[in-house]
């Protein structure tokens, strides 16, 4: 019986919901596997174990999307309003922080020098040494950054994040 219900649930997780066919399949996979677990039945204490399990695994994902947010919108100057747009819908997606890492704007908020809320950034590699405008760790020639993409040239055209240490920020 769990044989099935494994079964099951990976075609479950990898159904892609794209229009109303994927939609029906979804649902007659959830349907097949509540037909298998019927027949199952839980003590109560075995029910309040696993909703203190659920429990906790939200509470886990509420620390992290908090933590996404809190670097998405104080450390990279995000407007709350627009993170709240872009990651709706994505809480789940795991590659959703490499498309954001990779996409063509980013925000830039430099407290006491500039401030140009959404600018244009690029994914390339560093031509000369330099330092994270992010997290000043040292940054060598030939390392994935992101730097401004505006023309003409922005008064921070020379600035640098480097990529590793952003996809690791929003990884955590």
């Amino acid at each position: 019986m769990f044989a099935r219900v494994r079964e099951r649930f990976a075609q479950l997780r990898s159904a892609q919901v794209t229009d109303g066919a994927a939609c029906e399949v979804l649902a007659r996979v959830r349907e097949e596997i509540q037909q298998e677990l019927a027949p199952v039945r839980f003590t109560a204490q075995a029910i309040d174990q696993l909703c203190a399990g659920v429990k906790r695994q939200v509470e886990q994902v509420r620390v992290a999307e908090c933590r996404i947010q809190q670097i998405a919108v104080d450390r990279c100057g995000m407007p709350r309003e627009r993170f709240v747009e872009l990651f709706s819908g994505h809480e789940t997606d795991p590659d959703w922080a490499t498309a954001r890492t990779t996409a063509s704007r980013e925000f830039w908020v430099e407290p006491g020098r500039c401030h140009y809320g959404e600018q244009g950034w690029r994914r390339r590699s560093a031509h000369t040494s330099r330092t994270c405008a992010l997290s000043r760790q040292k940054i060598r020639r030939g390392d994935a950054v992101f730097k401004p993409a505006e023309r003409p040239a922005p008064s921070n055209a020379a600035a640098m994040i480097s990529a590793e240490m952003l996809c690791d920020l929003i990884a955590d």
